[in-house]
This record gives structure tokens, sequence and C-alpha cells, in this order.
């Protein structure tokens, strides 16, 4: 519990103590102390005297404190003062102090107020945020003792004890025994259960929702109870299709991760089969699950073909395994049941449904070369597969990223023939709109140039794309000029592409229609990357300032392209270009992903191109703000701050919701961003240029890295 969230009777010392101002603290607190009758004492207030006593850096401030607060906890009759006790807790988190009698004075204000769930709620949440799992089990308990019937607390005590049983800080004997504790809870709370909802029991402790369900399957995969979880999906009171399952997709992935715990590879490949079979929209009468034409997922796909991989050496019948294939006559009767998955990716490819089934049967075939390798021409097999996707969806935004993870198989060899049919296609197609001049080397030089519609330019860009990463992406030797050569080549096909969508954009007059994006600035982005390859195999040490003005070309015609505008920034930064780098970091985005790396790059570097605020010529106060080198370390550890923030408020929400399998996944993430290196780095650059500054260091953001507010960083003075 945090000292700010603290509500004291007092709003005059509230507001000393959030401020952090502990003497004028006191000094209220003693004025206050005053006015009261004699032999009356009012606990809260001595409560927050000691506490304030010990955050002063005085040793007899602090011993006169730790009197106060021993007496407080050896108080007879016990001390039951709720606020005297959230203040208490509230200020030993303050100093980092945990105290083991603490959970005896919430025990204490617990009983004397039984039925004060406001009460239970705040203690079970101050251990839950300081990740204190068995005082949050007695929290829980305690609460789930006063309140029988209630969900909340018997879904909270689960959980703390779920998190009890995977706590490092717990013991060997405590985590088995939580373990079991919330197994059979969540089994409790699955066997109560009733198949008809008019027959639904009144207490709260029953699973009613598919997140519920999910929260079990957790608590049961940690325990390694693998065959119970599987019955629990597949249960009429529980399953996938009853009332409260709700035909959650979400528990069909489940389903699959747990098929593939058990190795239950059969099992997982025919499940995957009979939903690819009931998305067919000549099989939706005779379904046998009821998800229709959702069935039709790549996680399945995927599921189905790792099945298969793992039962390659299986033969089957195929009549039992795929009655349509049998009905062709065109495979013997017993067969490998990789073989049958293959054919009916292959045969799905041509359906309706084809990008998917396309995208299986490359995967089918990189599994292929996985396991057996070039001796059996998989490459070719492969090479084909990519090309004929390419000529269905070679128009279409995604189709470089649905190929990108199957290009890294291909040898030298492979690479260069799927460039080359992709580049004969693409050829082909604009011969045929545009005619015998219609390359793009021609359409260029034209009096009257032609407008290119979008499908033909993001042909092009996969084309490039396809390109750099299979062929230009490898080079790794400076001196083959050759391949220099190529790239150079490369450079200018791609700034070709990106002039012709220009053109093809506009309004007629040549100006460009207001939009963010468009498909064709992929192609200016391609000759910036290929220029900086350039020159950093030292090929081209001209080709860097080259990479910046394409950039800037760019950026021009689309200003909140956000590839070009980082790469920008971080070019800027590494030239030395500070008050460049700092105009286009203003105009990015914090909700962007790479926004916490670009700041740290730009925010501990900028102090060393601009120790002092510059002058610029701007007429923008804003604008001029953003080139302050101070402000730019701060508003990055805001970011940080603003991210811890709404971390604990997501948390917040999926607890009070009752969420808690997103719950787990959230609290997962928030230790992700807290192991941030960057935000170290931050404060120690923070505390250095303020100090040459004259600033002082703000306290929110040295609570960024966890430390109380005498702690010193590497940049601060003596």
């Amino acid at each position: 519990m945090a000292i700010r969230g603290l509500e004291l009777p007092d709003s005059q010392i509230s507001d000393a103590i959030v401020q952090d101002e502990w003497r004028r603290a006191l000094q209220l607190i003693e004025k206050r102390e005053k006015k009261l009758k004699k032999d009356e004492t009012l606990d809260w207030l001595t409560a927050c005297k000691a506490s304030v006593l010990l955050l002063l850096p005085e040793a007899s401030k602090q011993r006169q404190g730790r009197v106060l607060l021993d007496s407080l906890y050896e108080k007879k009759p016990p001390l039951v003062d709720v606020t005297a006790v959230m203040a208490i807790q509230a200020f030993a988190d303050e100093r980092k102090d945990s105290d083991p009698r603490m959970d005896g004075l919430w025990t204490q204000a617990a009983n004397a107020y039984p039925k004060n769930e406001n009460l239970h709620r705040h203690w079970f949440k101050i251990r839950f945020w300081g990740k204190d799992w068995s005082g949050a089990r007695k929290a829980s308990m305690a609460y789930m003792k006063h309140f029988a019937n209630k969900r909340e607390p018997f879904f909270w005590a689960i959980f703390a004890n779920f998190m009890a049983s995977s706590s490092p800080k717990t013991s060997e004997q405590e985590r088995t025994l939580c373990g079991t504790m919330a197994y059979r809870m969540c089994a409790k709370a699955a066997v109560d259960v009733n198949v008809e909802a008019a027959k639904e029991l009144k207490s709260g402790r029953v699973l009613r929702t598919p997140g519920d369900i999910a929260f079990l399957l957790d608590v049961y995969e940690s325990q390694g109870k693998w065959k119970e979880a599987m019955s629990i999906l597949e249960s009429d009171r529980t399953g996938i299709r009853s009332r409260i399952g709700k035909h959650s997709w979400d528990l069909v992935l489940r389903k699959f991760q747990l098929t593939e715990y058990m190795g239950q590879w059969q099992d997982q490949y025919k499940y995957c089969f009979e939903l690819l079979e009931d998305a067919r929209p000549s099989n939706r009468k005779s379904q046998r699950h009821c998800f229709g034409e959702s069935g039709n997922n790549w996680s399945v796909w995927v599921a189905m073909l790792r099945a298969a991989t793992n039962l390659r050496e299986w033969k089957v019948e195929v009549e039992d395994w795929y009655p349509e294939l049998a009905k062709t006559g065109s495979h013997k009767n017993r067969v490998p049941l990789s073989q049958i998955a293959a054919t009916m990716c292959a045969q799905d490819s041509e359906h309706s449904r084809g990008r998917n089934g396309m995208c299986a049967k490359m995967l089918s075939d990189l599994n292929e070369l996985a396991i057996h390798g070039e001796s059996q021409g998989k490459q070719a097999n492969l090479v084909e597969a990519c090309c004929t996707y390419f000529k269905v969806y070679g128009n279409k935004l995604f189709c470089f990223n649905d190929l990108q993870m199957f290009l890294q198989a291909l040898d030298s060899g492979a690479v260069h023939n799927l460039v080359k049919e992709v580049r004969t296609y693409a050829a082909r197609e604009h011969e045929h709109h545009f005619g015998e001049e219609g390359q793009l080397q021609n359409l260029m030089h034209l009096e009257v140039k032609p407008v290119v519609d979008a499908a033909h330019l993001i042909m092009n860009v996969n084309m490039l794309k396809l390109e750099y990463q299979t062929i230009h992406s490898r080079w790794k030797d400076a001196e083959d000029s050759a391949e220099g050569a190529k790239m150079k080549d490369f450079v200018v096909e791609c700034i070709k592409v990106y002039n012709l969508a220009l053109l093809s954009y506009s309004n007629g007059d040549g100006a460009r229609r207001p939009t963010e994006r468009l498909p064709g600035d992929d192609a200016g982005l391609l000759a910036a990357m290929g220029l900086i390859r350039l020159h950093s195999l030292g090929y081209c040490p001209q080709a860097l300032l080259q990479a910046v003005t394409t950039l800037e070309h760019l950026v021009q015609n689309s200003p909140f392209n956000y590839e070009a505008l980082v790469t920008l920034t971080t070019l800027y930064t590494k030239l030395g270009a500070g008050w460049l780098a700092a105009e286009h970091y203003s105009r990015l985005s914090i909700k962007n992903i790479q926004y916490p790396t670009v700041s740290w790059l730009l925010s501990t570097r900028i102090s060393t191109v601009y120790p002092h605020t510059p002058h610029t010529g701007y007429k923008d106060v804003t604008a001029k703000a953003n080139t302050n080198s101070v402000q730019h370390l701060t508003q990055a550890l805001n970011y940080h701050l603003l991210l811890q923030e709404s971390d604990q408020q997501e948390i917040t929400a999926f607890l009070d919701a009752g969420q808690y399998a997103s719950l787990i996944q959230a609290m997962g993430n928030s230790v992700y961003n807290q192991l941030g290196f960057s935000k170290y780095m931050l404060l120690v650059e923070s505390a250095r240029i303020e100090r040459l500054f004259g600033i002082g260091q703000k306290l929110e953001h040295r609570r960024l890295a966890g430390l109380s507010t005498g702690t010193k960083l590497l940049g601060d003075g003596n």
C-alpha cells in the first residue's frame, strides 16, 4: 500500500505526508496532539507519528519512533483501529520494512470487525501488491471464513494458494500444501456446477465463465493433473460445449496444449481434422463441434501438422482418417498419416479458404525439409509452394509476412530460383497490364505516366521485400564488388517503385491524398535499408547520408510513417545531430512498442550533444521545448512511470473483475516491464544532468527502481 493512497481524518497531515514533508507532518501531528483532551488518545495519530519519526534522519527521532511503534504492536487491549493499522502498513511499505507482527495487527482488526468486508479486501490487496502470498493466504482465508457464500473470497483464496505454490519465498512443504489446497478447491468448484442453469447453486463457489475454466486449468496444470484437466474440458458440466464453456475458442487452444503435454497426438490430429472439416461450406449442416467457419484457424492447421509430424511413421487406413481421399482411389489403403495431412493441405489450398491451406502446405514442406533434408528434393517442393502462394496473394499486404517464416530454410540456390520465378511473374503481370513498355524501368520515362493501382504496387513491394530478405540481407563480404553493385541496383529499383507510387496516389495536380501511410512507402524504407547496409559494410561511406535524405523525403510525403520516424531518430542520434533527432522524436507516439528503446537511445546521448537548452528559431513553443535534454529525460522516465501505473491499473481491474487467468498473464507482463534496464540507465543519467542544472531529483522517478527516498544514485552529489 502506498502512502499516497492513505486516507487520514486530518487532511493537512495527509497533504504533508503525500508531499514527503516529514518534518511539517510531525509538527502538524504534535499540534493535533495538544488539542486532545486529557487521557484521550488517537491510535491512528500515534501510528502516523511513530512512522514519521522513523523516516527522519536523526537517530534519536528514530529511537523514539521505534518505541511508539512497539507500544502499538504490544497494546492491551489489542489495536483494532482500522485507520491506524492501514497507516502502520503504508509507512512500513515506504520504509521497505517487513515486520512479522504486522499480520497480527490485521488479524486482530479482522476479528474485531468480522463483517467489515472493506477491511478484509484491504488486507488481502496489501499482501497481494506486496507479493506476500503467505500473508495473502491468511487474509483470503479469514475473508472466506466470515463471508462463506461469497464468490470473491473463495476465488481469492484459490489464487493466493496457487501463487504461493510456485513462490520461491515459501518452503517446499508450504508449496506442496498450497498447491494441493488450490487443486481441491477448484475441483469442488467444478463438481458443484450443474448442467441445468435453473438448478444452479446459490453459492458463489462455482465456475460460471470460460475465464473460470481457464483459471482452473492453470491450477490443474501447475499440479501436473493433465488427465483431470482434459476431463474438465470434455465434461458436460464444464467442457467447451457446456453452457459455461460457451464454445470458447480460448478453451480450444488450451485443449491443444493439453494433448501436446500428454502426447496424445492421435486425439489431437482427429480433433483438428474434425474442426477443419466442419469449416467447409459443404459440411455446415453436419457439424460435430459447432465452430463452423471459425474452425478454419491457423492454430488448428499448425496443431494438426505438429501431430502429423509426431506420427509420421504411423500408417493408418485412408478410409478411417480421410474418407474423401479414399473415394478418389489415388492413394493406397494404408499410408503414413503425414502423407494424409500433406494431401489435405494441398487440396485445401485450392479451396476458397486457400490462404491457410497454402500456408499449411508450405509448413508441411518445411517440416519435411527439416526431417529429411535435401536428399528427397524437399527444397524444390518448398520453393514451388512459395511461388504458388506469391502468385495468388502477392498483391496483398500480408503476403511477405506469411512467407517470411519459410525463407530462412532455403539455401542460396533455392533462394535465387525463388527470386527469379517471382520476378518473372511480376514482369509478366506488368506486361499484361501495360503492354511491352510495362516494365518499371520504362514507366518512369514515359511522357504520360500511367496510374498503377494499389494491387500492382503492393506486388512489387512484396517482391522487393522478398529479394532483400533472401539475398541482400545475407551479404556480409564488403570486398565482394559484384554484390555491392547488385545492392546499388536494388536501391535504385526501390526508389523507382516509390516514385511511381507517389505519382499514382496524387490528386492529378501532384498533391498527395491526406493519409498516414501508403503501400509504396515500404519501397522507400527498403531503399534506406539498402543504403544503411552499404555504409555498415564500408562499401559506400556516403550511403548513410543518402539514407537520411531518402527517409526525410519519405517523411515529408507520409508525415506519420512510424518506421521512417524511428529510423531517422536513431540515425540522427548516432550521427550526433541531437536537435534533428529530437525534432523527429517529438512526433512519435508512446503507444508504439519501440518507443522505450528509442527514448533510451536518444535520452542517454542527448546530454553529450546538447548539455544545455539550445536556442532554436522555432516560433512553436512545443518544438523548442522538445530540444531540452532535461525534458527528454523526464519524458522518457515518465513513460516508464506511466507504464508501471498502467500495469497496476490493469492488474487491479482483472482482480476486481474476477478474471484470474488474465490476471496471471498481466502479472507476468508487469514483471518483464519492471526488469527493463533502460529505466535504470535513465535514472543515473537524469541524476547526473539534473545535478549540472541544479535541479532536485524527482522522488517519483526514484520509486521506479523501488528505491527509498534516501537512496543515492551514481550521478548524485556527495
